[in-house]
Parts: C-alpha cells; structure tokens; sequence
C-alpha cells in the first residue's frame, strides 16, 4: 500500500515546478498583451521628414544692415532634396533614405545648392546672377549704399526653429544644423555685435500658406508648428496615423512678436 502510493511524505509534497511553469506562463501573457497594447498607442514611425513628405523653410540673408540675396529655384540642384515653390522659400522633400530623417540638414542644403555655400569665416550667395555671385568674408569692409557702408563686416548665421519664435539663436556652423518644419534662418555679414533684422514677415507668411495648402491637399507633415503673428497664437498639431490624418487646431488671444 505504501510503495503504491508513494508514502505520505510523498503524498504531502508540493508540486512546486509546476506551479513555477503555470505562474511563468501567466506572467508571459500579461506581459505580451502589456506591450501590444503599448504598441498599438505609441507606434514607431520613421525619423523626420520622412520619403515622401514635404517640409518647408524660410531663407533670409543679411548684409550690412539691409536685405541681402535671394533664393529661387535657379540656384538648387533638381536632383536633391530641396527645391524653392516661392523666393526664398525652401521645400525639403526626401527622395531617398540618404535624404530623409536626420539627413535633412542645413549643411545638406548648402552641398546642393549651385551658388550658395557657407563657412566659419565667408558665405556665398547668388549674385546678380547665378554665374556672379556674392562672396562675403570676415573683415571685409560693408558695400556703399548700405547702413554699415564702410564698417568692418563679420560673417555669422542665425535660425528660428519654428514660427512661433521670435528670438534667433546664433550658430557658428550650420552644416549639422537638422531642418525643422517652418524653420527659418539666416546668413548675416555685418559689424560685430549687431542686432540682427527681424525675420521678413513676407516670408513667413508665405512658409505659412504653403504649410496650409498641403494640409489642405492631404498632402504629408508630421510636426507641431505654431504659428504667431501681432493678434494671436494658434497652435497647429498635425497627427498621422497611416491612413489617416487628423488635424487639431486650437486659438488663443495673445500678442507675440513675429
């Protein structure tokens, strides 16, 4: 009776593996369905601008105190990433994984331009046509006809990173500078110290009607712009969520310098 039944002793112990395997296998389960549930409302989506999407920015340029060059089309290479749908108005539009996500560079902008370049002492940029362009450099002395005529001028550039800022940050070098929706930026030559010109508001507007017609096409950005003027803030918050897009807009009363 005892050898068939194992004993009591036998009789009294725990199955303590199986209960390890049953607990293992509840914890796995909740574990699994934790995450998909994570998943599903915090998907992963590719670096920004991705292929296919369309950014936009804003170009100034500053010499001696008064409005510098332009950028149009004409001084971009067709094959890249950028292309200008207004002056001095920028598209970023990723055609390849090289060209998207942290890729999309100010410095990427300077390698496809035709007659615009950049370094920590000079900046070029189209002249009176794009075979003559406009060379400035450190301690050269600012054009007649200008504000600074006759000053010693220094190069330097500053952005914005969106429209609802209005207070540039100066950059020595904005080779690795990334591109962000509705940015703006600017190359100055001028004395030293002096307080840069506002950002053309013409320009701004037109970074603003461009970005509402795509939006209004259906067409594809993924950012948070917010977008000032002297009146009001109003905070645009795009979200997509293939295949849909669904945009938020929420207004303010406030007075903000552009």
């Amino acid at each position: 009776m005892g050898a068939a039944g194992g004993g009591k002793t036998y009789r009294k112990a725990r199955p303590l593996n199986y209960y390890a395997v049953i607990a293992l296998i509840v914890l796995l389960g909740s574990t699994s369905i934790f995450y998909s549930r994570y998943e599903r409302h915090h998907p992963i989506l590719p670096d920004q601008p991705a292929i296919g999407a369309t950014w936009y920015a804003g170009f100034a340029s500053e010499v001696c105190g008064t409005g510098g060059p332009s950028i149009t089309n004409a001084v971009l290479s067709p094959t890249s990433a950028f292309s200008s749908p207004a002056t001095n108005v920028i598209a970023i539009s990723p055609k390849t994984a090289a060209q998207a996500g942290k890729n999309a560079t100010v410095g990427a902008f300077l390698g496809s331009a035709i007659s615009v370049s950049f370094s920590k002492n000079s900046f070029t940029l189209p002249g009176a046509s794009i075979t003559k362009p406009a060379t400035y450099k450190d301690g050269d002395t600012c054009p007649a006809g200008t504000p600074d005529a006759g000053k010693k001028g220094y190069v330097s550039f500053v952005y914005w990173p969106s429209l609802g800022v209005s207070k540039s940050t100066a950059v020595s070098d904005p080779s690795s500078l990334k591109f962000t929706n509705l940015m703006r930026f600017a190359f100055i030559f001028g004395p030293k110290n002096a307080t840069p010109l506002a950002f053309p508001s013409a320009t701004s507007s037109k970074l603003f009607s461009l970005y509402q017609a795509l939006q209004a096409s259906g067409g594809t950005t993924t950012s948070s712009p917010i977008v000032t003027s002297t009146t009001s803030t109003t905070i645009v918050t795009t979200t997509t969520v293939a295949p849909s897009t669904t945009t938020t807009v929420h207004s303010t009363t406030t007075t903000t310098a552009g």
